[in-house]
């Protein structure tokens, strides 16, 4: 069961994260979901929370003690492939023609 769940945000836009301890016993899963209007913003808040949670919890005697780190690392590398491969929508392409 979960004990603690902390989120921000803005309730308003239907933008944000949320977090929450899986095991509040044992505290070694932490889970997080995020809502944000298209695939890449949601992408670098989730990264941008791993890196987050990686300071927030590392310490210079606990070297490799947890994961965040790296899967904020793989989050970059797709999204770097996420932005060389979107094109334009139609909308942003019709934009470009009236200019």
């Amino acid at each position: 069961s979960s004990g603690i769940n902390a989120e921000y945000g803005d309730l308003r836009e239907r933008e944000g994260a949320i977090f929450t301890l899986i095991d509040s016993y044992r505290r070694e899963l932490l889970g997080m979901a995020v809502v944000e209007p298209d695939l890449v913003k949601a992408l670098k808040t989730f990264q941008r929370n791993l890196n987050t949670v990686h300071q927030e919890i590392s310490s210079a005697n606990m070297p490799g003690k947890n994961n965040f780190l790296a899967l904020a690392s793989e989050v970059g590398r797709i999204i770097e492939g996420l932005n060389t491969g979107i094109e334009a929508t139609p909308e942003e392409k019709g934009k470009e023609g009236k200019k």
